[in-house]
C-alpha cells in the first residue's frame, strides 16, 4: 500500500499533524543475516510455510547471485511514520 493511501486512510479519522517516510537499506555478510535480522524484527513474507534444507539453500544462492555486493547483501524497507490524533 502506498504512502498516499495510508495518508488517506487515516485521515478519514484523524487530523494527521506531521508524516514521513525513509527509505532504510541494511548490508549483511550473507543471505542468512538478511533472514535472521526479519525474525528477529518479526517480519515474515512467508506466510505458513516452512523451508526445507532445499528451499534455503537456494534462497542462499539466489539472494547471493541476485543481489550481491561488495557491501554484502542488501534488505531495503520503508518505514512509514505518522503522528496523529483523533478528528473530534
Amino acid at each position: 500500500m502506498s504512502f498516499g493511501k495510508h495518508e488517506r486512510l487515516l485521515s478519514d479519522k484523524f487530523e494527521i499533524i506531521w508524516s514521513d517516510k525513509e527509505i532504510i537499506t541494511r548490508f549483511f555478510s550473507d543471505p542468512l543475516g538478511v533472514l535472521y535480522h526479519m525474525k528477529q524484527t518479526g517480519v515474515n513474507g512467508i506466510p505458513g510455510k516452512a523451508w526445507t534444507k532445499s528451499d534455503l539453500q537456494n534462497f542462499k544462492e539466489d539472494y547471493q547471485d541476485l543481489f550481491g555486493t561488495d557491501l554484502g547483501v542488501p534488505l531495503t524497507y520503508q518505514p512509514l511514520y505518522f503522528i496523529a490524533k483523533p478528528k473530534k
